[in-house]
């Protein structure tokens, strides 16, 4: 009886922990991906008129840039879902693939990372077959 209860209270516990941790036990839909990017360039323009990203690899510095289209095409790597947007810079007309890296913490589902994956069709990096980064030379 002592050993039920016990057991019992360990499943309990572990189930309480992994919530807490943000474990997720369903994966993201790539609708679901996409429409969180979606989401969170409509608000970043609505708030400034464009989407801005300081490109920390170029010499362009701030840049402010416009949707164009969400590729089909979504991926993970590590922890983290990951989707494209299309985009031009407003200012140079230099057209961008921006990578969105996203997570699902306890059922919130959010943007936290974005990287310049391509300029004017010039890749800054690649993923290998196992969905790692890889810079391009």
């Amino acid at each position: 009886m002592m050993g039920k209860k016990w057991t019992k209270g360990c499943v309990l516990a572990a189930a309480v922990t992994m919530l807490l941790a943000g474990v997720s036990f369903a994966a993201l839909t790539p609708e679901q991906v996409k429409k969180v990017i979606v989401q969170y360039i409509a608000q970043q323009e609505r708030l400034q008129g464009a989407f801005a990203i300081v490109d920390v690899q170029g010499s362009k510095g701030l840049r402010w840039l416009k949707r164009v289209r969400i590729l089909d095409k979504v991926g993970k790597s590590g922890n983290y879902n990951f989707g494209t947007a299309v985009m031009t810079d407003v200012k140079t007309g230099d057209l961008l693939e921006l990578d969105f890296d996203v997570s699902d913490v306890k059922g919130d589902i959010r943007v936290v990372d974005i990287r310049i994956r391509v300029e004017n069709g010039k890749a800054r990096y690649t993923y290998d077959e196992k969905s790692n980064i890889v810079p391009v030379q």
